[in-house]
């Protein structure tokens, strides 16, 4: 019988702690909307199966969209925590 260990891989950086945003983190979160785009893109490209599919497309559609703009708060958020890194 074999035993399953878990690892957390290790990151280049590390995290910046719960209220300070890590470089790593930001780029981490740029990958997951990039990834859902993908398989929404590849999704269409595929076809619908029937109108439902097609409903939830777009309702998924819709979250990335969310995310997208969420996406550009956090590094906005992070460009300012950088600045007054700097300043202070």
């Amino acid at each position: 019988m074999t035993s399953k260990t878990t690892t957390k891989p290790q990151a280049d950086q590390k995290a910046a702690g719960p209220t300070k945003l890590a470089k790593v983190e930001t780029v981490a979160l740029w990958h997951a909307v990039n990834w859902m785009e993908v398989v929404l893109r590849e999704w269409k490209r595929d076809g619908f199966k029937d109108d439902q599919d097609q409903a939830q497309h777009e309702v998924q559609r819709q979250h990335l969209t969310t995310a997208k703009q969420a996406l550009r708060k956090v590094n906005q958020l992070r460009k300012e925590q950088k600045t007054c890194k700097a300043v202070g």
